[in-house]
């Protein structure tokens, strides 16, 4: 006997329909939602810091070199910092592209230079000493 109507499945029924549009709405904000910009960029070779560049004191681009057995070429910039040239074999690092967010970050092994960004809206998710 069937009366017409449709059957919801037991796990979605009509009356269910605008909290699970709520909680689709409220995801994909999150998801869309701008990360803030780095404010630091940390710079290290072999784990020594070399330099901490505030980015928001930066009115244009500039080159910083680091020599080494590697020598690499970083490109600073106000939103971000990559790779411009290295020595290394394989130059994945140039491959890495600009980081600019909090908690991104870019390496040469063969260099042993490393570059993280600090700051921004990102909160930390953990300090291990």
């Amino acid at each position: 006997m069937e009366d017409g109507r449709k059957k919801w499945p037991a796990l979605l029924r009509p009356r269910d329909m605008p909290l699970a549009l709520l909680i689709l709405a409220v995801a994909a904000a999150a998801w869309l939602w701008p990360h803030g910009q780095a404010q630091v960029a940390v710079i290290e070779q072999d784990g020594k810091l070399l330099a901490r560049v505030e980015l928001a004191h930066i009115t244009q681009g500039y080159a910083m070199e680091i020599p080494g057995e590697y020598p690499v070429t970083l490109w600073i910039e106000p939103d971000g910092v990559c790779f411009q040239d290295a020595s290394c074999p394989d130059k994945l690092c140039i491959r890495t592209g600009k980081i600019s967010r909090a908690g991104e970050a870019a390496v040469c092994l063969p260099a042993r230079v490393s570059v993280r960004m600090e700051g921004g809206s990102r909160p930390v998710d953990g300090v291990t000493g």
